[in-house]
């Protein structure tokens, strides 16, 4: 492996390439490499374990990813960010890096990515998901890779506090919202360390948050129709103010009566005067479960 590279390292490169780091990409890069060992370790990662590395940039996590011996698929959508990370790190035998979009059309993972990690990924290989993601992409992106068809173990993320704020939300607060629902009805959130500007160039102008996200099966089970539990959720957000019961009444699929709406809620255990905010995942699917 390479001498690993800092700061100093990646001015110097984007000078001799004339580059310049993209706003509107996200691309401010995390350099602070105690900060990304500490990622790996979150990730628990172990040579048996794929791992999907969002935003490769200029590969300084994934250097530190193959370091641990399992396979990474990093994606990367900049070219000269890509030619930069394959130079580095791209002739290890256990990385393989993709220069394209982690997403697809109609906001799915990419099928290039999805045949790289149907290559890899067999019954007895953890698939774990890390990178640093862009906040322009990471509400959308976040819900894509949780409902994914393979099963994610665990996910690293690195945020922006405030997304963090909002994966993390209580019920009825200002930062809860249809990600935290669809992330709480399948998985445990947790927030493991906040990060100052100081440890990314060029440096942000707001602060970052490590997440780990640990989706459990069991609760997916618990959803009757995952389809008609979005649906409701994407419902009930949109309305988020309004009563549960005064929201349900734009349910298009299905189009639902006023009996049936107080049935359903009944069934499920909630006054009809609830608010649409304060419904916890638990009890959003519970309702789902209970809507003909």
């Amino acid at each position: 492996m390479k001498r690993s590279h800092t700061k100093r390292d990646l001015v110097r490169m984007f000078k001799q390439r004339q580059l310049r780091a993209k706003r509107l990409l996200g691309q401010n890069f995390l350099i602070d490499h105690n900060i990304l060992n500490y990622i790996c370790k979150a990730g628990e990662l172990s040579p048996s374990d794929i791992v999907l590395e969002i935003g490769a940039g200029t590969g300084l996590l994934t250097e530190h990813l193959a370091r641990s011996g399992a396979e990474v698929v990093a994606v990367e959508i900049d070219r000269n960010l890509f030619d930069i990370a394959h130079q580095y790190v791209g002739q290890e035998p256990n990385v393989r890096i993709l220069c394209c979009d982690i997403h697809g059309k109609r906001h799915r993972i990419n099928p290039e990515v999805e045949a790289a990690l149907e290559q890899a990924i067999a019954p007895e290989r953890p698939l774990k998901v890390i990178g640093n993601l862009p906040y322009c992409i990471s509400t959308d992106l976040v819900v894509s890779l949780i409902e994914m068809q393979w099963s994610v173990e665990r996910m690293v993320l690195t945020v922006q506090e405030e997304f963090a704020d909002r994966m993390l939300a209580a019920p009825g607060s200002r930062c809860y919202g249809l990600l935290t629902v669809l992330l709480g009805a399948r998985a445990d959130v947790e927030r493991l360390k906040d990060l100052p500007p100081s440890v990314f160039w060029p440096v942000p102008r707001v602060g970052s948050s490590i997440v780990r996200v640990r989706p459990v099966p069991e609760r997916l089970e618990q959803i009757t129709d995952y389809t008609r539990f979005k649906h409701l959720a994407k419902v009930l957000f949109s309305q988020r103010r309004k009563t549960a019961a005064s929201a349900l009444k734009g349910m298009i699929r299905p189009r639902l009566s006023k009996q049936q709406i107080m049935s359903a809620l009944c069934s499920a255990g909630m006054n009809e005067r609830v608010r649409a905010d304060r419904l916890s995942p638990a009890q959003t699917v519970a309702l789902s479960n209970q809507l003909p």
